[in-house]
């Protein structure tokens, strides 16, 4: 979750300003508050396979035909895949996304496994060269890890459930199982409760591979019979937060097991030496403010074991906490690397590294590495912490030295001494250096043919997907200034996110003409991408964890992103540079959603709305903003303790008409919001309690409108769709009913098709509906396109067609043309140009349909267009090339699909 305010500025070395504090609970939080029951604290997960169920009865649409098909069922009555190329997929495949789980085939070391915690399990044949996905088997759960049964490494089980955090996280659906390489999956029903909600570990016991064991929010299950059936066997119940650990010995015959758990208040590791006949758990370590541990084994010699433990330390850290900070400061940080020599014996754990003891490198195992060396590498500096044990924490031992161990926490360590001293093996903050691997760790996994010399190969897993090195025993940064330079570590990284598309969007924009993109990812901050470019070549234009955007269709060179909370930016250059743009917004940035929505008036790009307490609206673009209302937020009917502003939207054909969403469901109305100030009293109605998650008016009738929920139904009068034709004093439910109704899932966004007002598409945990009919029945999208969480949707005419793009969480972004007709085409006078040393305008024609619109990317500063930077239709695009004294470059623009490479030189 680490923020890119850093990429673009940082050369190798160069140090920066102090990034944003990582909030990975926060994003969890925003999660689970779009779609909680009201009044519940835990996803009903059982109320996704009841929707899968209605699923296979409800009818199936394909949006590229324009109507219903017919669907082939197998001979259990499974739906086969549809595969018709209707919807394609546009990536990000060079992004990835956070994955916590990695395998690779012991016998076959190209072939590898990765889970994306939000989109399903992803195969490999060429060592991570390209990835391609296995089976959207309930994508919407968290996949938390995988493990490959050792006799026969086709068989793998998949443990669902992210709760790494300290309250009730994404929920999974117990543990999947596939015997085929991963062709096909089974729910383990015997997984499929409450004690299997969160899925941390799950091992195989070599002596016997239908002995599973998993780790649960419940504390450690067996099955002795490959996960048919389950039995509790160290008991860690409620109000014990079950483990989180958990490893299996494999140089003994006996299933010889350590188990990491939290609770009592502290936390302990648990041992049986014989955990196949129900020996006994033994408490074998424990220490005061002991968090969530990780757990790791010497595979050289397995009497070795390590305990890496985050602090659960109370108090508070002083503001400016010194060189030496207390020890609440470490809170979420590190308390402590632990190792035995001695199989776990109780009496035989050494404190290798202790955060309190002067271990500078070591201190910062699982804190922002550039936060806590600040005071050293900045003039004026000052120590600063960002601790994230809760949520990044891994560690690993060398197959061949049970000596040189590994950690993860928001970077890479390594210790060649067993724990005692510690350097820095990558740095965050630096991408486009050898030494760069994304931020947050959560897996490290070693090649199977390691030798430490000739094969040094060593994969990790973040929340940027999966990365490798060559040279895991190169040399690491050691010294006091080790964070200040990215040079002094030798170990490099490679990006191994091809075609590997688990990019979790929030919100996305297409640009006119449909060949250009914008989204705004958790953990992996605003890209764009391109036709021309295609799914591997995206490209960061804003750090953070990216959140709602715009493009001016007047201007495209005009562009809004923001990354959490208040922070909104405006870049007039095409995302080559940002400016804040929220001046004049004065109520406190934590009265905004963790995503805050906002829009752009569609009449006018110059005016923007968004909203925390209040609603705020400018009219120059964001160079100053006044408040448009009195405080929404007094009344909060759903037990919350704010009400934040959830959703906007404005009339396409009447600008004056604004409607605005809360979070317990309330909905807003002004009908001449043009004129609002801020003591102007917003009327509103309730059509039920839980958040509203976006609004859409009917592009030609300001009167109609949609609005649709995200929280599951609370009460049986509760729906997920609303329609007003009274401009929202009164809304009704247009879920439908039976098979051709709405099945009780989270729904995102909702969108309206300018062209037939009756139909509808709508985006949920579960993929895309439509309706024909204006709400009266529905039917799924699944014809190509995977069955994963919707966020947003955006649509571009094309003539009497249009495009539709889909961004999702966990699978990328998505398109499919719908018809009549066919998508414009674009044809430039030449493919190339090039120009001469000295300054000049070149002209370029563009040939295409007078109904086509275009949009143009520029490349380089020294060739920009002359003109507008998008239209419609055949047009004469002047480019202004600046003067070169000497030598050649090149650079390339992109017009609509179609790509003008230029050259410069004598």
């Amino acid at each position: 979750m680490i923020r890119w305010l850093l990429i673009g500025m940082m050369a190798a070395g160069a140090w920066a300003e102090e990034p944003e504090k990582d909030r990975p609970g926060e994003a969890m939080q925003y999660y689970l508050e779009k779609r909680l029951p009201v009044g519940q604290k835990q996803l009903p997960l059982e109320r996704y396979v009841a929707a899968r169920e209605k699923l296979r009865r409800m009818p199936v649409y394909s949006s590229k035909a324009r109507r219903r098909i017919a669907v082939e069922r197998d001979a259990k009555g499974n739906e086969r895949n549809i595969s018709l190329g209707q919807w394609t997929p546009l990536g990000p495949g060079n992004i990835g996304g956070r994955t916590r789980a990695l395998l690779i085939h012991p016998d076959k070391p190209e072939i590898l496994y990765a889970a994306g915690v939000a989109g399903g399990v992803w195969k490999s044949v060429n060592a991570g060269e390209r990835w391609e996905p296995l089976n959207d088997f309930l994508p919407n759960l968290a996949i938390s890890t995988m493990v490959m049964d050792p006799a026969a490494p086709d068989t793998i089980y998949a443990g669902t459930g992210e709760g790494y955090n300290n309250f009730d996280a994404v929920r999974g659906a117990g543990i999947f199982k596939t015997t085929d390489g991963g062709a096909h999956w089974e729910q383990l029903a015997s997984t499929n409760n409450p004690d299997f909600h969160f899925v941390f570990k799950v091992v195989v016991s070599k002596a016997s591979t239908n002995r599973v064991y998993a780790a649960t929010r419940t504390g450690v299950w067996r099955s002795m019979d490959a996960g048919s059936t389950w039995e509790v066997v160290l008991d860690r119940k409620a109000p014990l937060t079950g483990c989180q650990d958990l490893v299996i010995r494999t140089d003994v015959e006996d299933d010889y097991l350590f188990a990491a758990c939290q609770g009592d208040p502290q936390g302990f590791v648990f041992r049986n030496k014989k955990a196949q006949e129900g020996g006994e758990w033994e408490r074998v370590l424990t220490a005061p403010g002991m968090a969530r541990t990780s757990l790791a084994l010497a595979p050289s010699r397995q009497s070795v074991i390590y305990a890496m433990a985050a602090s659960s330390e109370p108090g508070t850290c002083p503001a400016n906490p010194g060189p030496n900070p207390p020890a609440p400061c470490y809170r979420d940080g590190l308390l402590g690397v632990f190792r035995s020599s001695e199989n776990g014996d109780a009496q035989t754990w050494e404190i290798r590294t202790r955060t309190l003891e002067g271990n500078r490198i070591g201190s910062s195992l699982l804190s922002n590495t550039i936060l806590f060396f600040d005071d050293v590498c900045t003039p004026n500096g000052r120590k600063g912490f960002s601790n994230q044990g809760w949520y990044d924490n891994v560690i690993a031992v060398d197959p061949l030295d049970p000596d040189k161990i590994w950690a993860g926490g928001i970077d890479l360590f390594r210790s060649d001494d067993g724990g005692t001293n510690w350097g820095i093996a990558s740095y965050w903050w630096s991408r486009g250096v050898p030494q760069y691997a994304h931020a947050d760790q959560h897996g490290i996994v070693f090649h199977p043919r390691y030798d430490g010399e000739g094969n040094q190969v060593l994969y990790v897993t973040n929340d940027g997907g999966i990365f490798r090195t060559d040279n895991a025993r190169g040399e690491t940064a050691t010294t006091e200034r080790a964070a200040c330079n990215t040079s002094n570590a030798k170990i490099n990284w490679v990006d191994l996110n091809r075609n590997y598309a688990v990019t979790q969007f929030h919100h996305g924009s297409i640009y006119p003409g449909g060949h250009f993109y914008i989204g705004g990812a958790q953990d992996n901050g605003t890209n764009r991408g391109t036709d021309a470019g295609g799914s591997e070549r995206w490209t960061s234009i804003s750090g953070g964890d990216g959140g709602y955007t715009a493009i001016n269709p007047k201007d495209t060179r005009t562009l809004y992103v923001e990354t959490t909370r208040l922070s909104l930016r405006r870049s007039i250059n095409s995302g080559a540079t940002f400016s804040s743009a929220i001046s004049g917004i004065s109520e406190p940035t934590d009265n905004f959603l963790f995503i805050a929505p906002f829009t752009m008036d569609p009449a006018d790009p110059e005016r923007l709305w968004i909203g925390g307490s209040f609603v705020w609206r400018t009219s120059n673009g964001g160079r100053i903003w006044e408040r448009a209302s009195v405080s929404l937020a007094t009344g909060c009917t759903d037990r919350r303790t704010a009400c934040p502003i959830t959703a906007i939207a404005v009339a396409p054909s009447d600008p004056n008409r604004v409607l605005v969403g809360l979070r317990d469901g309330r909905i807003f109305r002004n009908s001449a919001a043009g004129d609002a100030n801020a003591e102007t009293a917003w009327p509103s109605a309730q059509p039920r309690v839980g958040v509203a998650t976006w609004i859409a008016f009917d592009p030609t009738n300001a009167d109609v409108a949609y609005a649709v929920y995200g929280s599951f139904n609370a009460v049986s009068a509760d729906k997920h769709i609303y329609k007003t034709t009274d401009g929202g004093s009164t809304w009704t439910a247009i879920d439908g009913s039976g098979d051709t109704g709405i099945p009780d899932i989270p729904v995102h966004t909702i969108l309206i098709d300018p062209r037939k007002t009756d139909t509808l598409y709508v985006g949920t945990d579960l993929g895309v509906f439509v309706s024909l009919d204006g709400g009266t029945s529905w039917s799924k999208e699944d014809t190509g396109f995977p069955n994963t969480v919707v966020e947003s949707m955006s649509l571009e005419r094309q003539g009497e067609g249009a495009l539709l793009v889909a961004f999702t969480r966990g699978r990328g972004a998505w398109k499919v043309f719908l018809g009549p007709g066919e998508p414009c085409s674009y044809t430039l006078g030449a493919p190339s140009l090039k120009a001469a040393l000295a300054a000049g305008t070149y002209t370029v024609e563009l040939q295409t349909a007078a109904h086509c619109s275009w949009s143009i990317l520029p490349g380089a500063i020294w060739a920009v267009v002359d003109g507008p930077a998008n239209g419609t239709g055949p047009a004469s695009i002047k480019l202004q090339v600046n003067s070169l004294g000497a030598g050649r470059r090149e650079t390339s623009l992109l017009i609509a699909d179609k790509t003008l490479a230029i050259t410069q030189e004598n």
